[in-house]
């Protein structure tokens, strides 16, 4: 399989990365806020927490893609 045609498998996972980071972690992180609420660290950091996990899957995106590139 050529790059092309591992192609839209990327675009694809891209957009649900996308929806994933967008709502998912950012709704998770405030549920876990909400069941703490005496946790005053914990809510005022929870925007640090929200852009560490969309870091992580933004990164785990990028070595997937150089993969399929390297990949035969």
């Amino acid at each position: 399989m050529n790059f092309l045609e591992k192609l839209p498998s990327l675009i694809l996972f891209g957009i649900l990365l996308f929806f994933w980071n967008k709502y998912i972690v950012t709704t998770l992180v405030k549920k876990v806020v909400q069941l703490n609420p005496d946790n005053d660290w914990l809510a005022a950091n929870q925007h640090i927490f929200i852009k560490g996990f969309q870091t992580f899957y933004w990164t785990s995106y990028i070595i997937i893609t150089i993969t399929f590139l390297v990949s035969e």
